[in-house]
């Protein structure tokens, strides 16, 4: 599960590099929800990565947040980029179960589930 600003990615990636990174996850088959906010893009669906776009008004996200297995990772976005990795099961699944309930009790702001 993600959250994270389309945007602020999208400045900070090159196209090669996005789809680089889509390659390998394709690759390696990881299924991957994300919750985003954007303000000029709204990301297409691909067979492994389901996304759903917030009003980013509401729900104004500034940095990139994952959970995969027992890691956390926080990466704030913007002109200073910081980020850390936490590792820690408990903390891990605690995240993943909040970032679900996200998923789980959200429409897409353009009312469809990409």
């Amino acid at each position: 599960y993600m959250a994270y600003n389309a945007d602020l990615v999208l400045s900070l990636l090159t196209q090669k590099e996005r789809e680089s990174i889509r390659f390998d996850r394709a690759k390696k088959n990881i299924h991957v929800y994300s919750l985003y906010t954007a303000n000029s893009v709204e990301l297409e669906r691909s067979n492994v990565s389901m996304r759903k776009i917030l009003d980013k008004k509401k729900y104004p996200i500034d940095a990139d947040i994952a959970v995969y297995g027992d890691k956390i990772r926080l990466a704030s976005l913007g002109k200073e980029v910081v980020g850390v990795v936490i590792e820690n099961k408990a903390l891990a699944n605690s995240l993943k179960s909040i970032l679900k309930l996200c998923w789980d009790s959200t429409k897409s702001k353009r009312g469809t589930d990409k």
